[in-house]
């Protein structure tokens, strides 16, 4: 199975980037994000598949012109392929990787980590 992602030419000069450990910090937004703990990036999910099932997700990185390409020919509309190529952008600036004790907070307990959730 395979997992794929995006690498833009920035991306490619910068070394590997880890949002496993917790970065708490306060939104400044009067709605704060409701998040787990920890920020997984998808090299943590496709280690996390692979434990579910029991074999080995490899993890492909490929251009951004290259994927958002292959959406195109597989059918997705050119404007479709551009949003969801600025998704994978706005994750390698690290936009969804903060994390907020306020899902905590407002279940009264610690979030349920992915895998035990199962």
């Amino acid at each position: 199975m395979t997992l794929c992602s995006t690498r833009g030419r920035s991306a490619r000069s910068r070394g590997p980037r880890t949002t496993t450990s917790p970065r708490r910090r306060r939104s400044s937004s009067p709605t704060p994000p409701l998040t787990a703990p920890i920020a997984l990036d998808l090299a943590d999910v496709a280690g996390i598949l692979g434990e579910v099932h029991g074999r080995t997700i490899e993890r492909v990185v490929v251009d951004d012109d290259e994927w958002a390409a292959g959406l195109v020919g597989q059918g997705v509309p050119a404007d479709r392929a551009a949003m969801l190529l600025g998704m994978f952008r706005a994750a390698r600036r690290g936009e969804f990787a903060t994390t907020d004790p306020t899902l905590e907070e407002l279940i009264g307990r610690p979030a349920t980590p992915i895998l035990q959730g199962r």
